[in-house]
């Protein structure tokens, strides 16, 4: 789900420092955004084709490599990203999560 999340990891922790030991609370805070985008990823399928049902019948699915950070900079040609708020016609077939795990106070470098 979108937004800025903050999750207890563990309530208290001993650890140990320099200084002696001491109780901690160890938390983690996530923002987490959406991006959807389209375009053309090679796809090899084997199965069967019923011709008739006009159905596949799948016993492995094999995508080419896929690069997140090249396709949401929009550097990968014919990769584009799709608006939250547009109403798309285009059915999702392959849908393909990333994480990524960025240092606190992380910004992207100016190019």
């Amino acid at each position: 789900m979108p937004g800025d999340h903050s999750l207890v990891l563990a309530e208290d922790v001993l650890l140990q420092s320099g200084q002696g030991r001491f109780h901690a609370k160890i938390s983690i805070v996530l923002q987490v955004r959406r991006r959807d985008c389209l375009g053309p990823l090679p796809i090899k399928i084997v199965g069967f084709r019923d011709e008739q049902e006009g159905t596949i019948s799948t016993q492995e699915i094999t995508t080419g490599a896929i690069d997140p950070a090249l396709i949401t900079s929009g550097e990968l040609p014919g990769w584009e990203e799709i608006p939250a708020h547009k109403d798309s016609q285009v059915e999702c077939f392959l849908r393909f999560d990333v994480i990524e795990y960025l240092p606190e106070g992380w910004e992207k470098p100016n190019d």
